[in-house]
């Protein structure tokens, strides 16, 4: 039986990657002429770095408790954000803001949208982003159960590469069984589809995490850190080179089974420019603080996109709303109004946050 490795992830690097990882999010929501290309790794870059850091040392033995600390930290907030929106879906409804599909609710339509939002099925158009919550939460639970289950037979029998060998076993039929969900057009409760499709990339994050050091050892060679560039830039210009050929969206239903090999080349290609990043000091700080808070911005930053296209839609008289429908945009070629607004509103916000925490630790409320 092989010992885990005991390597604590450096903190700094990896809010770096998710950075990286929500920065290409906002591009793909805000710049149209990069959809076809981050949507091929943008969120399995979130579900490698989720698997990576999932600690079996710690939770190994324990797995409920990880998977009440996701349920507290992606569900709830999911739930409570989604009631939210569904409150306010009549309101925003009569001010234009919402889908031509998604008329007024009537009160029983109401009750049933409020049961969505605890089952992970919200459908609120400015809550568009918010599907990633339940997602990432039951990836990581399905995660956390299939390597307790298989580490008991691994202390059973004393062999590691039947521990691997068994989660391979689950984890990777499990993930066809997605794609196969996906291309069908099958849509489940909290987009179980997607969850299963995108297993796999928890499951080489977790790999490496707890069996595999040496990314950083390799990046300190100069010889293998020249080869590792040039193999992530080549590594980018194929999924370049696959974009044009395969649209791929997890949610969207547009899939092919060979978008998983761009899928963990892009992750690599990030993996390396995140290294880059972190030595360049004043890039490395906004990354950082971005990775660290790339939550609030998964939830914050879709709103803005919709608000300034409905601002817009005003001003040149969308009478029917036919242009404010169009989504994840409405008006391409101000692709750079909405990234600077995505990051700066996403920015403030953030800071808001931080500032009534402030003031409440300081008012001492909750304290005895």
């Amino acid at each position: 039986m092989s010992e885990l490795t005991d390597v604590q992830p450096n903190r700094s690097f990896w809010n770096i990657v998710k950075g990286l990882g929500i920065l290409l999010v906002i591009v793909g929501h805000s710049c149209a002429w990069s959809v076809e290309y981050v949507y091929i790794f943008h969120l399995q870059l979130f579900f490698f770095v989720s698997g990576y850091l999932y600690n079996e040392r710690k939770y190994g033995n324990k797995p409920f408790t990880s998977i009440k600390k996701k349920f507290f930290s992606l569900w709830i907030p999911y739930v409570i954000l989604s009631l939210v929106l569904v409150v306010l879906h009549n309101p925003l409804y009569y001010m234009g803001m919402q889908r031509l599909d998604c008329p007024s609710y009537s009160v029983k339509e109401f009750a049933l949208n409020v049961l969505y939002c605890f089952i992970g099925n919200s459908k609120e158009l400015l809550g568009g982003t918010l599907w990633f919550l339940p997602v990432l939460f039951l990836v990581m639970t399905i995660l956390a159960l299939v390597v307790y289950i298989t580490a008991l037979i691994e202390k059973k029998c004393g062999m590691t590469w039947l521990k691997i060998l068994l989660q391979a076993i689950i984890i990777v039929p499990l993930t066809y069984l997605g794609y196969r969900l996906i291309a069908a057009e099958k849509d489940y409760v909290a987009d179980f589809q997607v969850v299963l499709a995108v297993l796999i990339y928890t499951w080489v994050g977790y790999l490496i995490r707890n069996y595999y050091t040496g990314f950083s050892k390799l990046m300190e060679n100069v010889i293998l850190r020249i080869v590792l560039i040039i193999l992530s830039v080549v590594g980018f210009i194929y999924i370049y080179w696959y974009s044009i050929r395969h649209w791929v969206d997890l949610i969207f239903g547009s899939v092919n089974i060979t978008m998983y090999i761009p899928g963990f080349v892009g992750i690599f290609g990030c993996l390396v420019l995140s290294w880059i990043i972190k030595r360049i000091p004043v890039v490395r700080s906004f990354f950082e603080f971005m990775g660290d808070n790339s939550l609030i911005v998964m939830i914050v930053h879709y709103p803005v996109i919709k608000i300034i296209d409905k601002i817009i839609c005003l001003n040149i008289g969308d009478t029917d709303g036919s242009i404010y429908d169009k989504i994840p945009m409405s008006f391409p070629e101000i692709w750079y109004i909405y990234l600077i607004a995505c990051i700066g509103v996403s920015v403030a916000t953030i800071y808001l946050i931080k500032l009534i925490k402030k003031i409440y630790n300081k008012m001492g409320i909750g304290k005895e």
